[in-house]
């Protein structure tokens, strides 16, 4: 993410040149852990398994996102006489740059208009996936999203950033 100029000004200022600066170099880190926590006695896929991701991206001068968590846990076989169906329950955080909401920063300095800061997105998820047929599975979630799109703008009102949301949806998988 570029918030300044090639001639080295914010891109918020009118005096800015038309392209941003150009930057070489850039790296990120990331791990994943997916294991199994515990498995039901006397079965061979009823279990419940969990997970964790990282990513870090530390340039903060050409990264909108500069770290990423992820993590959350399934239950195959929750309930009896559902052996193949899977509940799930996940949260995710993203952490934008310094620059992303410095160039915010500064356009409010230049502009004198008011607008949220970008800071960061956080996702709750509960889901579960139930398999209807062999080769149908039906998945209904819901999500909680904490300042979507990381505390962007509301279209209808610049000044503030967009509400937390619910979202009800439904995922399916067909199997040929």
């Amino acid at each position: 993410m570029f918030s300044t100029a090639s001639n080295g000004v914010s891109l918020a200022n009118p005096l800015a040149s038309v392209c941003p600066r150009r930057l070489s170099g850039d790296y990120a880190i990331y791990a994943i852990a997916d294991q199994t926590l515990w498995q039901a006695p006397g079965s061979s896929d009823n279990d419940l398994n969990g997970f964790v991701r990282v990513a870090i991206a530390p340039e903060q001068d050409r990264n909108s996102i500069t770290w990423y968590v992820d993590m959350g846990m399934t239950y195959k076989g929750l309930l009896p006489g559902r052996d193949n169906d899977t509940a799930g329950i996940g949260f995710a955080y993203a952490k934008l740059s310094n620059s992303v909401s410095n160039l915010a920063k500064a356009d409010i300095a230049l502009s004198g208009m008011s607008q949220p800061i970008p800071d960061y997105e956080a996702v709750v998820e509960v889901t579960y996936q139930a398999q209807v047929t062999q080769w149908l599975a039906v998945q209904p979630f819901f999500q909680y999203i904490i300042h979507p799109g990381g505390n962007a703008a509301d279209p209808n009102n610049p000044a503030s950033a967009i509400g937390n949301a619910a979202v009800f949806g439904l995922r399916t998988a067909v199997t040929f």
